[in-house]
């Protein structure tokens, strides 16, 4: 082949890269806008957007309105209307499209791999099963894998990008299903291309062969007819240039028919779905087409044109505006294609339809004028036709210099334009600075306004709540005081008139002179008896009263508290001892000095053993006393086998006139009467909670100055 032959081939090459990169997977990526009749169709498919509730005409509408915009930037508002709908209504063909465009525009994008997973493709995987769309989620993950190697131009990144696609498909490999098998074979052999690169190898595609071919043909049997087409044009993409590299025209042909036919079965299904009036398909076919006359090239001169021949008849198959589009590609391949063909004058002539195209403007968006000018002259001088070869110099050199003339005025425009727009936006920020300002102020003058009355109306209604609540404690405390007052009377009205009554009584008898010596003796006792009650009733008022309204501090001393304690479990015992009950001591060796008052501890400790003897019928009483000398306590427990006391009730014991047992003889101010010494004495008294056999009250007091030398 000449090499004037290889230069085309190149420009064809090109030709179709550039359509491949429009294009992508994603059909709808026209490099020639739409018709000035756009806005207008625009406005009314917005209008009926407004207007229908109908699913179904909503996603058709939006399909269209995202078909009109597709290329000026503002298609994907559209696409996202267009997920969330297909979302509500679980319509797999518009989240397939939607999810398309979304992953077409950001799968580059590092930042954006988390919500395209996470979000539109996790939507799409979790309605595509049984549906047209199976396998749609793996091939959308493949293709972001596939766009992020070809970005990654760090080796070592690519490197830990490698290992950590093959730790995920090793990991998967005992579940791995047809689509996941397809997208491991397709991104390993992408990746082994890219390794063989890195190592400065040649013809890098050959040796993938054997993979892609196991992917193409896993992929030709997928049930899903939305997603075959895309893979197999993946799969298209590389298997083609590696056949290209082996020569192997023939395999390269049949694998691209094959995709173009699947292009057709796709649009033929989609269009049964949703007719897309508007859709832009036609630039689909320019890569395949443009790959089959390249490799036809390589064979013979007739194949190469048979096949052109059927690529003019599909593009000129078009209507109305896609016409106009379709006719672009169609001259300019067709040129590059039959100058190779020393076709001269059909390629001039195409050449001349695509000048035609350019001055009367109905090309616009087409960016290869000049090169279009060269390429006629080039022609002519090929044709040996030298005054036409200058002529198109020429012509090609006034293009050029209007091109540049007009780039010129147009950068001229723009930079008198942008200065205009920069004056009224700096007149606008100036007049919005102080718009601004006197808000601000004023906005602080009220803000000021309304904190000092929020911080007045605060404080008085903080004060109310605090003085409602003080009322309220207040009110409980006085309804607590009058239960407490009307339970004490009750409690001493009975508490004396028992002892009263027998003194009462006994005493009756004792004056009858019938009554029998012996009889006497035994009541004498009886109103001894009633009499020490009352008369120690009458002493722990007496005492209550006294410790509830002193004001000063007790007049403490360092007091032996041993002697105290043996001299009050002798006492107990030989007052009140029953039978059937042990009254032990625990006492220390050496002297237990403690800072007290001698009188009060006594009292408390008697007040401990009384309560212990009235609720222990059988068992042992035990007086205990220790030294903490780390702490500085001195440490009394009374201990019983009595009743014991539940744990809920360990407070409630210490209140005045309280009493766990109403028919229990007692006024209820034992324990209370304890807890107000043991305050008085700076100590602490409490029920141990651990203790379950019984009751053990722990006495705390401060160790006097001579026990710690």
């Amino acid at each position: 082949m000449s090499y004037l032959r290889c230069i085309i081939c190149i420009l064809l090459c090109c030709l179709g890269t550039n359509v491949s990169l429009a294009q992508s997977f994603q059909e709808n990526k026209p490099g020639i806008p739409l018709m000035s009749t756009q806005v207008i169709r625009e406005d009314s498919l917005k209008s009926l957007l407004n207007q229908t509730t109908n699913p179904h005409k909503r996603i058709d509408l939006l399909l269209n309105l995202k078909d009109i915009n597709e290329g000026n930037g503002i298609e994907t508002q559209y696409t996202r209307q267009l997920f969330e709908e297909g979302k509500k209504t679980k319509d797999p063909y518009a989240i397939f499209v939607a999810v398309t465009h979304m992953v077409t525009k950001y799968a580059n994008q590092q930042e954006k791999s988390d919500s395209l997973h996470n979000y539109y493709i996790k939507t799409l995987e979790e309605i595509e099963k049984g549906t047209p769309a199976e396998g749609a989620a793996t091939f959308f993950k493949m293709n972001i894998y596939h766009r992020l190697i070809g970005v990654t131009t760090d080796k070592q990144e690519r490197t830990e990008f490698f290992r950590q696609i093959r730790k995920e498909f090793k990991a998967r490999q005992a579940t791995e299903d047809k689509y996941q098998k397809v997208e491991r074979l397709f991104l390993e052999g992408l990746m082994q291309l890219w390794e063989l690169n890195d190592q400065g190898k040649s013809k890098i595609y050959v040796p993938e062969i054997p993979l892609w071919e196991e992917a193409w043909n896993t992929a030709q049997d997928f049930p899903g007819e939305y997603v075959r087409r895309y893979y197999l044009g993946s799969i298209h993409s590389l298997l083609s240039g590696a056949y290209n590299q082996q020569q192997d025209y023939e395999n390269q042909k049949r694998i691209t028919w094959q995709v173009i036919d699947e292009c057709k079965t796709y649009y033929k299904l989609s269009e049964e779905v949703y007719p897309r009036p508007f859709l832009y398909k036609d630039n689909t076919y320019v890569r395949y087409y443009t790959q089959l006359i390249r490799g036809a090239m390589y064979i013979s001169d007739e194949e190469a044109y048979k096949i052109y021949n059927l690529f003019r008849q599909h593009m000129l198959s078009a209507q109305e505006e896609f016409l106009d589009r379709n006719k672009i590609y169609l001259f300019e391949t067709a040129y590059l294609f039959l100058g190779n063909m020393h076709r001269v004058d059909e390629a001039l002539a195409n050449c001349d339809s695509l000048i035609h195209m350019i001055e009367t403007n109905h090309a616009p968006g087409f960016t290869r004028v000049l090169e279009t000018y060269k390429n006629k002259a080039y022609l002519f001088r090929r044709a040996n036709r030298p005054e036409d070869a200058c002529i198109a110099y020429e012509r090609a050199m006034q293009v050029s210099d209007s091109l540049i003339k007009k780039e010129y005025v147009e950068r001229v425009e723009a930079l008198r334009l942008k200065n205009d727009i920069d004056k009224l936006k700096l007149e606008k920020t100036v007049l919005t600075a102080q718009n601004r300002l006197v808000e601000f102020i004023f906005t602080i003058c009220i803000l000021i306004v309304v904190i000092s009355i929020s911080m007045y109306y605060y404080k008085s209604l903080k004060k109310t709540r605090k003085l409602q609540k003080e009322i309220y404690r207040q009110s409980i405390k006085a309804q607590e005081s009058e239960q407490m007052k009307s339970a004490f009377i009750n409690s001493i009205c009975h508490e004396i008139r028992t002892p009263l009554n027998s003194i009462n009584g006994f005493s009756e008898i004792l004056i009858d002179e019938s009554t029998p010596t012996e009889d006497k003796k035994e009541y004498q006792n009886i109103i001894q008896e009633n009499t020490r009650i009352l008369t120690s009733l009458l002493d722990s008022l007496i005492e209550v009263a006294n410790l509830d309204s002193l004001t000063e501090a007790l007049p403490l001393e360092d007091i032996e508290v041993t002697s105290i304690c043996r001299t009050e479990m002798e006492y107990l015992q030989e007052t009140e001892g029953k039978e059937g009950i042990q009254y032990l001591l625990d006492l220390p060796v050496k002297e237990c000095i403690a800072h007290t008052h001698a009188q009060y501890l006594s009292l408390l400790l008697r007040s401990l053993l009384n309560n212990a003897n009235k609720f222990t019928r059988e068992g042992s009483i035990c007086l205990s006393c220790s030294c903490d000398k780390e702490n500085k306590k001195i440490i009394i427990n009374v201990t019983d086998t009595g009743c014991g006391i539940s744990a809920d009730k360990h407070e409630y014991v210490f209140q005045r006139f309280t009493k766990l047992n109403t028919f229990t003889l007692g006024n209820g101010l034992g324990l209370y009467l304890c807890r107000l010494i043991a305050r008085h004495m700076n100590g602490n008294i409490k029920i141990d909670p651990n203790w379950s056999k019984g009751s053990k009250f722990i006495f705390t007091i401060p160790m006097g100055n001579n026990q710690t030398e």
